[in-house]
């Protein structure tokens, strides 16, 4: 938002911001701090700042054995 007042937005909408917290804030690299992200940069980004969680039991896929039981 601060590009588009100052001017330094050439041009472009503003289109959305996001506030990160302190832990998350670490994670971003220099080189991705001060210059505008595109879609590449901020795929990126994201998955670099977002913590993996396992799947839920519910999706975890069965062992082969398993699902061979019953069927013939």
């Amino acid at each position: 938002m601060k590009a588009a007042l100052s001017g330094a937005d050439r041009g472009l909408d503003f289109a959305d911001a996001i506030e990160f917290d302190e832990a998350s804030a670490r994670k971003i690299p220099a080189d991705m701090i001060g210059r505008f992200l595109d879609d590449d940069d901020l795929r990126e980004l994201l998955e670099a700042i977002t913590s993996k969680k396992p799947a839920a039991p519910s999706v975890r896929r069965r062992t082969a054995a398993k699902r061979r039981v019953g069927k013939r």
